[in-house]
């Protein structure tokens, strides 16, 4: 599934994992032939001790000059492949490390890019609002509507034909209303993920959509009152949203669909892989007391789990007539 998805988005990396198996394929090979030669010298006989009466022949004999052939010659040569060979599948391996990284970064920055397009249907007056404003904020400052539009209006002034109070009100109004600037922030949507930490919450909540508030700060190793103030930014920008789900705050990108982050949290609940783990393991059926008993939850709580589960369809039913079996769905 892993590489599947990375070769459709990384050609490059099909040629990769191909040659990566070649050469391990080739290195075990090697190892094996290597194994044969050696058991092989291992047998060679050598010639008997002579009597002490008879003369002790220096030379070598065919036995020996065998060994010493093989031991000289082709051994070294075997070796130094080999490590060539293991050379190039650790580069390879490293390489397809790489290729990883950069994929999953690639995504992030995708969604960011997302978030931004909304730059991309603004009219030229609330562009040039936009810019006046992001200027103003680079110098620390915070914005407040009810300064902000005078001193564009003077700005405005200066350097074009003039653009009425109410156009400029108008322009900020829209450019709130868009959550591209948000009124006593000093940030925009350009740089409200500047802060490492709050791109580090972004990330975490767009890479698992659905988690929920303790989960965030468990992964991120961030203090709550942190990971709560980043949450807030995110939320006043758009770029994320939350909703409760039994009792807990969930988390997910704005774009989502809220019945598909409802989905993504539910499926990775301990007690839901608990079920769909026990019911693939016996998918001849088990009843709601099997259930029960093996994985020690309670009757009421699996009801609720199971439904939701064939809601979903990755659980169904069969009524029998003194029980009903629950089956794992396998063409899910």
């Amino acid at each position: 599934m892993i590489f599947s998805k990375l070769i459709s988005k990384k050609p490059k990396a099909k040629y990769i994992i191909l040659i990566g198996f070649l050469l391990v394929f080739i290195n075990i090979f090697i190892y094996i032939d290597y194994e044969n030669r050696n058991s092989n010298l291992n047998l060679l006989n050598v010639n008997e001790p002579a009597e002490p009466n008879e003369p002790v022949n220096l030379l070598p004999n065919n036995n020996y000059y065998v060994a010493l052939k093989i031991t000289v010659s082709e051994f070294p040569q075997k070796d130094f492949f080999s490590y060539c060979t293991s050379f190039l599948t650790l580069t390879l391996t490293i390489e397809l490390v790489i290729i990883f990284k950069k994929q999953k970064k690639s995504n992030n920055d995708d969604q960011i890019d997302i978030n931004l397009n909304r730059l991309n249907n603004l009219s030229d007056r609330e562009i040039n609002v936009f810019d006046m404003i992001q200027d103003y904020l680079s110098k620390n400052r915070t914005l407040e509507k009810e300064k902000i539009v005078p001193l564009i209006k003077s700005r405005f002034s200066r350097y074009s034909e003039g653009l009425n109070h109410n156009g400029i009100e108008a322009a900020v109004d829209q450019l709130l209303k868009k959550n591209l600037i948000v009124d006593r922030s000093k940030y925009t949507i350009k740089t409200i993920l500047e802060n490492p930490n709050r791109l580090a919450v972004y990330k975490t909540i767009i890479d698992n959509p659905g988690i929920h508030f303790m989960r965030l700060v468990t992964s991120l190793g961030m203090s709550i009152y942190l990971v709560k103030w980043h949450i807030t930014m995110l939320l006043k920008f758009k770029l994320v949203k939350n909703r409760k789900f039994e009792n807990r705050e969930i988390y997910f990108d704005y774009t989502l669909n809220p019945n598909q982050a409802d989905y993504l949290h539910f499926i990775t609940l301990d007690k839901t892989q608990k079920i769909l783990r026990y019911l693939k393991l016996h998918l001849d059926g088990c009843s709601k007391y099997n259930l029960t008993k093996s994985l020690h939850i309670h009757p009421n709580t699996l009801t609720k789990y199971l439904g939701e589960l064939e809601r979903y369809n990755h659980v169904f039913n069969r009524k029998l007539p003194n029980k009903t079996l629950y089956f794992f769905n396998i063409n899910m």
